[in-house]
C-alpha cells in the first residue's frame, strides 16, 4: 500500500510501499467445500523512479497467464474456436465494468474514500476474468498448473472480501461455480458490487436496478446519466479528477505495474492541449494550423469517446486545417461542419501512400493559412499508420504528432503493418479476424456482421467469400517503437493506452518536464498498467496473453519471436517485426 506518510520507512533514502506477498499453503477438498490456506507477508519495498522497471517475485503461479503461453499450449490454442455464441463476459461485462470504474475515479463528486473500493473491485474483475479464461481454455493447460492457478485465483478473490464487504452480499464465487455449477455467479460477482458502488458513490448516475436476475448491469443507463452530469460540470468549469486507478500489479509480469506515479510537473498522458499550453507559456510561436489524417465525423469527442480527436478539437476552435478522411459515411458530416470555411481543406478520399507528399504539397501551396510547421499532425487511419506519418514528415515539420499505436507490442518491438492497397476501401470492421472468431462469421447475424462485411472478410479457406484477398489478418497499425524510429528529430512526450504524443526535439525543453521518458516506462504507465488493460476483448480473440511480452526476465528477441509466431499461426504475413533501440 503506497502512501506519502512520513511514517513510511526509507530504503537507500527513498520512500517505500508496503507490499503484501501472499503464498498458497494448501488447498484440499473437504466434503462439499475447499479449505484454503493463505500466508501473506508484508514487505517494505522502495518505490521505483525514472526508468527503473519493477522485478518482484510474485506469489505462486502469478500473474496467471491466460490463454496459456508455451509452444505446445499454442498448438492447442490454434484448434480452439469461440463458436457462434456472443462472448458476453469478455465482450461486454468486463470491459463495461472497468469503464464504469474509470468514470467513478474521474468523477469530481465521488469522494476519495471510495478509491480503495474502486481499486479492489478492479482487482476482483480481473481475477474473475482469469478464472473464466482458465475454464474456457482448460484443455490447453497442463493439469497441475491449471488446478494450482485456479486455487490461487480463488483464494485471491476471497482475500478481497473485506475491501468489498459493504458492496452487497458476498458470494463465494469459486464454490458456487465449481461445486454447484452456478455459472451466473461470475456475472453476479461483478454486477452486484458494481451496482452497489455506483448507488453509494455516484447516485446521480446509478441505474434503477440490475437486470436478468441480478446478472446484468445497465451500462447504457449509467453512461447516459453520467454524460448529463459531466456536461453540467463542464459548463460550471469543473475539471475531471486525474485517474490514479491502475492495473493491479499482482497481475502484471514480475509486478512491473508497481511503478511510482508521475510528479506534478509531468504531462500525464498524450494530452495535446496541455502540451500546446506549455508551448504558449514559453512564448513558442504557434501556426494555428493542423493536419489530420483520419478526421472521421469531424467531432472533437469527449473523454473516451470513439471519436475523441485533438485535431478536430483545434479545428472546431478556429484553427486552419487539412482534414483527410476516406470513409464515405463521414463525408456529409464533414462537409456540414467545415465545408463553408475557407481556412479548412477537406480531402475526402482514401489517400495512397505513394502520393501523400504530392497531395500535401499541393494543399499547402493552395492554402494561404497553411504552414509547413503545423501545431499538430494527427494520424489515425487504421492502416500502417507509422508509414503515413513517415511520408507526411517529408513535407511538414509539425510541433506535435499525435498517433494511435498498436499497444500489444511493447518497446523495443518494432511492429509495422504493411501498406496494402486492398485495404484502402475496407474499414477496420470489414477485415479478416483472428482464427478463434472464425465460427462467428458463419452465423450471418446482422447484429454481428453486415452482409458487406461478410463478403469482405477473408476466412483463409479455398473458395471462401474473399479467398483471393490474403490481407487484413495482421494486427492493425504500428507499435510505439515503430513510430519513434520513423520520426527522427522527435521525442516522446507520453503514451496512453493506445495513443501517444511526440514533440519536435528543439521544442521539447519548453515543456519543462526534463528529459523525455524512456519508451518502455511510458508504455508501462500508459498501456500495460492502464486499468482497462486486462478487459480488452480484442486480446482474448487472439488466444494469446499479450502481458507475457512484458516479462522482464525474457529478452526482446524472445518476445519478438513469440509475437511473430503468433501472427504467423493466424495466417498473417503483411507485417514486419524487428527490434529497435531508438532513443525516445
Amino acid at each position: 500500500f503506497c502512501h506519502s506518510s512520513h511514517s513510511s520507512p526509507l530504503i537507500h533514502g527513498r520512500p517505500c510501499c508496503r507490499v503484501l506477498h501472499c503464498i498458497m499453503l494448501r488447498a484440499v477438498p473437504r466434503g462439499q467445500h475447499w479449505c484454503l490456506g493463505l500466508l501473506c507477508v508484508g514487505v517494505w519495498q522502495p518505490i521505483l523512479l525514472g526508468d527503473e522497471v519493477p522485478n518482484f517475485e510474485l506469489p505462486g503461479t502469478a500473474p496467471w497467464y491466460c490463454p496459456p503461453v508455451g509452444h505446445q499450449e499454442r498448438q492447442c490454442m490454434q484448434k480452439f474456436r469461440f463458436g457462434q455464441a456472443p462472448m458476453y463476459f469478455e465482450g461486454t461485462l468486463a470491459p463495461g465494468a472497468v469503464k464504469v470504474l474509470i468514470a467513478l475515479a474521474q468523477e469530481p463528486s465521488v469522494s476519495a474514500e471510495w478509491s480503495e473500493s474502486i481499486q479492489a473491485l478492479l482487482a476482483k474483475i480481473e481475477a474473475i476474468r482469469l478464472i473464466t479464461c482458465l475454464g474456457r481454455f482448460s484443455m490447453c493447460y497442463k493439469a497441475e498448473l491449471h488446478a494450482q492457478a485456479l486455487i490461487e485465483l480463488c483464494a485471491y478473490v476471497e482475500s478481497l472480501r473485506s475491501s468489498l464487504r459493504h458492496l452487497g452480499e458476498w458470494e463465494p464465487i469459486c464454490q458456487k461455480l465449481f461445486d454447484m455449477g452456478d455459472g451466473a455467479v461470475v456475472l453476479r460477482g461483478i454486477s452486484t458490487p458494481l451496482h452497489e458502488l455506483v448507488k453509494k458513490a455516484f447516485p446521480a448516475a446509478a441505474p434503477a436496478e440490475l437486470g436478468n436476475g441480478g446478472t446484468r448491469f445497465h451500462f447504457e443507463q449509467f453512461f447516459e446519466k453520467r454524460s448529463k452530469v459531466w456536461l453540467k460540470e463542464q459548463d460550471a468549469g469543473i475539471e475531471l479528477n486525474e485517474v490514479t486507478l491502475t492495473y493491479p500489479p499482482i497481475f502484471s509480469p514480475r509486478g512491473v505495474c508497481a511503478i511510482a506515479p508521475l510528479d506534478e510537473t509531468q504531462i500525464k498522458g498524450p494530452d495535446v492541449e496541455a502540451a500546446l499550453e506549455r508551448l504558449r507559456r514559453a512564448k513558442v510561436q504557434l501556426s494555428n494550423f493542423v493536419v489530420n489524417f483520419g478526421a472521421a465525423d469531424g467531432e472533437c469527442g469527449a473523454l473516451d469517446d470513439w471519436n475523441a480527436d485533438p485535431a478536430n478539437c483545434l479545428a472546431r476552435a478556429g484553427a486552419s486545417a487539412i482534414l483527410v478522411e476516406g470513409d464515405s459515411k463521414f463525408f456529409p458530416k464533414l462537409r456540414e461542419k467545415f465545408g463553408a470555411r475557407d481556412d479548412i481543406s477537406l480531402m475526402l478520399d482514401f489517400m495512397p501512400l505513394n502520393n501523400i507528399t504530392g497531395l500535401l504539397s499541393e494543399r499547402l501551396q493552395a492554402m494561404p493559412t497553411a504552414s509547413s510547421s503545423p501545431d499538430l499532425l494527427k494520424v489515425d487511419v487504421d492502416h500502417a499508420d507509422c508509414l503515413f506519418m513517415q511520408e507526411a514528415l517529408r513535407v511538414i515539420h509539425p510541433k506535435l504528432i499525435h498517433v494511435e499505436y498498436m499497444p500489444q507490442a511493447p518497446p523495443p518491438l518494432d511492429y509495422v503493418q504493411h501498406y496494402q492497397t486492398t485495404l484502402l476501401e475496407v474499414d477496420i470492421h470489414g477485415r479478416a479476424v483472428p482464427l478463434l472468431l472464425q465460427d462467428q462469421l458463419r452465423k450471418q447475424d446482422p447484429m454481428l456482421w453486415s452482409a458487406e462485411q461478410l463478403q469482405k472478410k477473408d476466412l483463409g479457406t479455398a473458395g471462401g467469400p474473399a479467398a483471393s484477398i490474403q490481407s487484413g489478418r495482421e494486427i492493425t497499425g504500428c507499435s510505439l517503437t515503430a513510430f519513434l524510429s520513423r520520426a527522427p528529430g522527435y521525442a516522446l512526450v507520453a503514451a496512453g493506452d493506445e495513443e501517444a504524443l511526440l514533440i519536435r526535439r528543439d521544442l521539447q525543453p519548453f515543456l519543462g518536464v526534463g528529459s523525455p521518458p524512456p519508451a518502455l516506462e511510458s508504455w508501462l504507465r500508459g498501456s500495460l498498467c492502464h486499468p482497462a488493460r486486462g478487459s480488452s476483448p480484442d486480446y482474448t480473440a487472439w488466444g494469446f496473453d499479450f502481458r507475457s511480452l512484458a516479462d522482464p526476465l525474457r529478452n526482446p528477441e524472445e518476445h519478438r519471436q513469440a509475437l511473430q509466431m503468433l501472427l504467423r499461426e493466424h495466417g498473417a504475413s503483411a507485417f514486419s517485426l524487428g527490434i529497435s533501440m531508438a532513443d525516445p
